[in-house]
């Protein structure tokens, strides 16, 4: 009997660790600072957060949660020289100017304003962890991860 639970117990405590180790990692191989949101499903709604800042070169986690699709993502620059690049295609989501979280962020009049996101992970179903990497002003790669 003490055999059993104590097989049990390593296999809750993997699976509690697995999960806690889940990710969303952003990249940023852009020339500039880029600043992130991502958009998400809950039980209920879509749900929007972000400001992230990751710099040229570097990467950030912006998420710490086990991905479940459909998942989002909205990058964007900072204004230089009346130019901003942005990555975010598809699905309009509500944001705010500063730092944020909106439920209902698929529903007009949440939040200051709406961005476009791009559907980094469709379908149904738990992805565990994923990089995505912003590559130059057009390009962007999503890379799952164990």
């Amino acid at each position: 009997m003490n055999q059993r639970i104590s097989i049990l117990t390593a296999l809750c405590t993997a699976i509690a660790s697995g999960a806690a180790s889940a990710e969303v990692e952003v990249c940023n191989q852009f020339p500039q600072a880029v600043y992130v949101a991502v958009g998400y499903r809950d039980a209920r709604d879509t749900v929007t957060s972000g400001w992230w800042q990751v710099g040229s070169g570097a990467c950030k986690v912006v998420d710490g949660r086990r991905v479940v699709a459909p998942y989002y993502i909205h990058a964007h620059t900072a204004w230089l020289n009346n130019v901003r690049h942005s990555w975010g295609k598809g699905k309009r989501l509500a944001v705010s100017s500063d730092a944020f979280t909106h439920p209902n962020a698929d529903r007009s009049g949440v939040g200051g304003r709406l961005e476009e996101f791009s559907q980094v992970m469709d379908g149904v179903g738990d992805f565990g962890s994923f990089t995505y990497t912003i590559v130059d002003a057009s390009t962007s790669e999503t890379r799952l991860r164990n």
